[in-house]
């Protein structure tokens, strides 16, 4: 990882995306600390490897000391939707450091009641805005998201509904 790390800042990206746990579940806060230090000054998110931990409020606790910027979460286990009321538990108890950006299952159906139930304002949504193109498909990654595209006519869809529903919260 730390490997890795040293490519994307010789690559000058803008961040980079790593969680470390340890065997007990709990964040492995000297190996995270140490990449943090490493990743500087780039952006870092705790992706979600935290949906795995074993106490997430005391997880947010940690990757806040540490200092990390952002935390990738579907509020845990399970479906995102039914996860929302942790999720705005997790956005209330991180004071907006880091931040916390709802991932893993967001999509155009569910993400105007993620956000309203649980205040979240960051949304990661790659499976939503892929091209459904069935000889892409075929061809593509089976096991990830590697090798597919993205539709530039979703994404701008998601970030109208985005907008929708942030002019909305501000009215």
């Amino acid at each position: 990882m730390e490997h890795e790390v040293e490519a994307a800042k010789e690559l000058k990206v803008d961040g980079v995306v790593f969680g470390l746990l340890t065997e007990r579940g709990e964040v492995d806060v000297s190996r995270t600390k140490r990449l943090l230090e490493l990743a500087r000054p780039l952006s870092v998110t705790f992706h979600r490897a935290f949906d795995e931990s074993a106490d997430l409020l005391r997880s947010l606790d940690d990757v806040k000391a540490i200092g990390i910027d952002r935390v990738l979460t579907s509020g845990g286990k399970g479906n995102i939707l039914r996860n929302a009321g942790l999720l705005g538990e997790l956005v209330r108890r991180s004071e907006g450091a880091p931040i916390i950006m709802a991932g893993g299952g967001v999509n155009f159906e569910n993400v105007a009641e993620i956000v309203k139930k649980s205040g979240i304002e960051d949304v990661h949504t790659l499976s939503a805005v892929l091209k459904n193109d069935p000889l892409f498909s075929q061809s593509s990654n089976r096991s990830g998201s590697l090798g597919k595209l993205v539709d530039p006519q979703k994404v701008r869809r998601m970030v109208r509904l985005l907008g929708d529903l942030s002019s909305r919260s501000q009215s």
